[in-house]
């Protein structure tokens, strides 16, 4: 009965993980381009429950910043994306996979 009390949560908690630290940061899946595999979505308590993992794209553009300084890294993540969309624009092609959105609260690339 023990192991079914710790093994249900245990469960629970590693489904809850995966899908907010691995599938929903990634999500839509449709390219491997560092500011077009990932985004970020924003809010004070996605902070507290994702462990900032709602800044993942700053992990995309940055891996040696930690986890906890994300947060003060989004701003230059939000301008890294305005200016691959601006690349895109004066190239006069589309981004990979859509065009980059700053502007949304998903700081990614939109469809």
């Amino acid at each position: 009965m023990l192991l079914v009390v710790w093994l249900g949560p245990v469960a629970v908690a590693g489904v809850i993980l995966e899908l907010t630290g691995a599938w929903a940061v990634h999500y839509p899946h449709v390219s491997t381009h560092p500011l077009e595999s990932t985004r970020m979505l924003r809010g004070r308590l996605l902070q507290v429950l994702m462990l900032n993992q709602n800044y993942h794209l700053v992990h995309h553009l940055w891996p040696r910043i930690p986890w906890f300084r994300y947060g003060q890294a989004a701003a230059a993540a939000e301008q890294a994306v305005r200016a691959h969309r601006d690349r895109c624009r004066d190239d006069d092609q589309p981004a990979i996979h859509g065009r980059a959105s700053a502007t949304t609260p998903r700081t990614s690339i939109t469809p």
